[in-house]
């Protein structure tokens, strides 16, 4: 379809929501008018837990509060640098941890 010209997005065509189940466990959810989608989280350090490989190197960070955004020494970074995380998956984590952060910011 065609983009807005305002957003540069896509424009909402689907009318019913949809949900697809994951064989192997795990579904998605096709909804109108849903663009974005954040967990309700009540700690934003407990963000880490969703992502395996970054609690794995996160113990070896300079700082035991380290969110792994602009912190020297950062394990996490260091993973990410040398191939050990992805970067897709590091800058998933990151805008997770940003856009729950605003939202925090918002309702503080």
């Amino acid at each position: 379809g065609e983009l807005s010209k305002g957003s540069g997005e896509g424009r909402h065509t689907t009318v019913n929501s949809v949900m697809l189940e994951f064989a192997g466990g795990g579904a998605v959810i096709d909804s109108p008018g849903v663009r974005d989608y954040a967990p309700s989280i009540e700690n934003i350090q407990d963000i880490s837990q969703g992502f395996r490989e970054i609690q794995e190197h996160d113990q070896n960070c300079r700082f035991a509060n380290c969110i792994h955004l602009r912190e020297p020494n950062c394990a996490v970074k260091n993973a990410v640098d040398e191939g050990t995380i992805s970067t897709r998956r590091y800058e998933s984590y990151r805008r997770l941890r940003n856009t729950t952060q605003k939202l925090a910011d918002k309702f503080d």
